[in-house]
């Protein structure tokens, strides 16, 4: 289906498409979505609704603290849509137990883009996760030092690049997949090579891929990344998707 779809894309676009560039994260959600015969979707960090306005499924969920984006708002209209202007933090504690009370089947993280916040983020989704379901992550890839800056905020990030900064900030969320495959968490990671860097956890378990402590963890820089993304992150090409479904779909229960 994904490469059906992949097909008519590149046939269809004016430009020949370097698929491992160009995937969106969309395409990937929706392509989980459709595969998984998934039920409930979760978003943390919807901001415009880039990503929340497009997906379709039955139940949709939204988490963010700022007041809906007027294209977030029209999507509260529908049914089976949902918005919780709160931090994530305050939703899984607050309203999740009940609201995620069935599980979730694919959860997309885009909020902060910290270390700290993404795996409390992931480590708060997998609770709730559905047998077979799948979590993806968006900026887990960062391609330079300024994009990786370890900032509390995008403005805080701005104010330590300087100058000239180009405004791409996936500070280090990327650590969050590292602490994933170190064990750090009940699951297994890796990172997709398109749309900044796209990570997918799910529950299968498997021995630890790395050995590291948090400490480690929390001690990584760009240049370390940088040295080894395959290492590190898992670092694979769009088509480990289509493979890890495969792997997922006889766990799935009948909605």
């Amino acid at each position: 289906m994904l490469k059906r779809t992949l097909s008519i894309l590149a046939r269809t676009t004016p430009m020949r498409w370097h698929l491992s560039n160009k995937l969106s994260r969309m395409q990937l959600i929706q392509y989980a979505i459709d595969e998984l015969s998934a039920h409930t979707y979760l978003e943390i960090g919807v901001d415009e609704g880039q990503a929340f306005c497009k997906v379709q499924a039955p139940v949709k969920i939204g988490v963010d603290p700022v007041t809906p984006r007027p294209a977030v708002a029209i999507e509260m209209q529908k049914a089976g849509v949902s918005y919780f202007q709160q931090p994530s933090d305050a939703f899984f504690e607050e309203q999740a137990p009940s609201v995620l009370g069935k599980g979730v089947d694919v959860a997309f993280i885009d909020g902060l883009h910290t270390y700290g916040q993404t795996f409390r983020d992931i480590q708060n989704t997998l609770r709730y996760l559905s047998p077979g379901g799948l979590i993806l992550i968006h900026d887990c890839l960062p391609e330079s030092a300024e994009e990786a800056c370890a900032a509390p905020t995008y403005e805080e990030a701005g104010r330590l690049n300087g100058p000239g900064w180009s405004g791409l900030w996936t500070g280090d969320g990327w650590k969050s997949i590292v602490a994933v495959r170190a064990g750090h968490a009940a699951g297994d990671a890796c990172v997709l090579h398109c749309d900044h860097g796209v990570g997918l956890v799910c529950r299968q378990s498997h021995a630890p891929q790395l050995s590291l402590s948090l400490a480690d963890i929390e001690a990584l820089d760009y240049t370390a990344l940088a040295a080894s993304p395959e290492h590190f992150l898992g670092l694979s090409k769009p088509r480990r998707l289509q493979s890890l479904v495969k792997t997922l779909r006889p766990e799935r229960r009948p909605q």
